[in-house]
């Protein structure tokens, strides 16, 4: 019973030895990070780069999971020209501290920087993806909203860019130059609006070739309207489908597809695509009767419906009569 007791105890106080030289341990650990923190600090400050990247290396090597050293090697490869290296690492730190200021400023520079150096590269999408990534970090940004403005304008996603400039104001409602570039775009807005309701009416009257040249002047005016992007399709699909060759009824049928995939629920350009495939070519049964199927799947009780239907038994009666000549052939 003694000897258990004994064994017991010896064992319990192993354990409190093995805790003490744990916490000790980590205490200097801890201690090693922090001057190596305030080494990296100072390199930093004397714009010492080579000694930040050592050092932080260092701190890495001894735990790969010290934020402060992975946001210390995303500032070097930053500096070094690598935005989307460092980001790499600022991704990092910040997931290890989340709340932590400088991490989240860290970060959202490696993004706006990533975005020029896309911007340069000419690729002015990816670009604004990275800004977008930079004011949901930080919505009080005004370089990150004022440049991911600019992006948006030379993609031509106006209505975008507006609302980007608008926020970049109002965090300097002083910034005169945005306000110009928002009364362009007011401009663009009134002008493409107003082309667009001349080409309708021309498409109206049926003067495709004129409807069609208002209405990409509509287009070009305000590119990401919609509305007049749709229209130009229908008159210039129109237009090719009028005058009949086999180049321009292929291209009726390319502008009526678009027509489709942005109004995709208007029967519309549909039925006019069946149109053209069977004028370009009166055997193409399975794209007719699939196009006006489309028809009435859209809008069943509508009057192009109606026609649809009476053209998909004349084209199926068609087809059989052609399938059974080659047979008996």
């Amino acid at each position: 019973m003694g000897v258990t007791m004994k064994r017991k105890t010896t064992f319990f106080l192993d354990g409190i030895g093995l805790v003490r030289i744990f916490v000790l341990f980590s205490l200097i650990l801890a201690l090693g990070c922090a001057s190596l923190h305030n080494k990296m600090k100072k390199a930093l400050e004397q714009n010492d780069l080579p000694m930040v990247k050592r050092l932080a290396q260092e701190a890495l090597q001894k735990n790969p999971n010290d934020p402060v050293a992975l946001d210390m090697m995303g500032k070097v490869l930053l500096a070094q020209g690598k935005p989307d290296s460092a980001i790499t690492y600022f991704r990092k730190a910040r997931k290890l501290d989340p709340q932590n200021a400088d991490f989240i400023r860290d970060l959202r520079q490696g993004y706006v920087i990533s975005g020029d150096s896309l911007v340069r590269k000419g690729l002015t999408y990816a670009a604004s993806q990275q800004y977008e990534k930079a004011v949901e970090l930080d919505s009080s940004d005004f370089n990150a909203w004022r440049k991911l403005g600019a992006a948006q304008k030379t993609l031509g996603q106006y209505d975008k860019a507006r609302i980007s400039y608008q926020r970049a104001l109002r965090i300097h409602p002083e910034a005169d130059s945005l306000q110009r570039v928002l009364d362009y775009l007011d401009a663009a807005h009134v002008q493409s609006n107003l082309l667009l309701s001349k080409g309708k009416d021309l498409l109206k009257r049926k003067r495709y070739k004129q409807a069609m040249s208002t209405l990409e002047k509509a287009v070009k005016a305000k590119p990401d309207n919609e509305e007049a992007q749709y229209y130009y399709h229908m008159a210039a699909g129109l237009y090719y489908f009028k005058r009949g060759s086999l180049k321009q009824l292929w291209d009726a049928i390319d502008h009526f597809g678009k027509a489709s995939v942005l109004r995709p629920n208007d029967p519309e350009p549909h039925f006019y695509m069946a149109q053209a495939y069977l004028k370009k070519d009166d055997k193409d049964f399975d794209n007719v009767i699939r196009e006006y199927e489309e028809v009435i799947k859209l809008a069943p009780d509508s009057p192009l419906a109606a026609r649809a239907k009476k053209q998909i038994i004349k084209q199926k009666k068609r087809q059989k009569l052609y399938r059974d000549f080659w047979k008996k052939k």
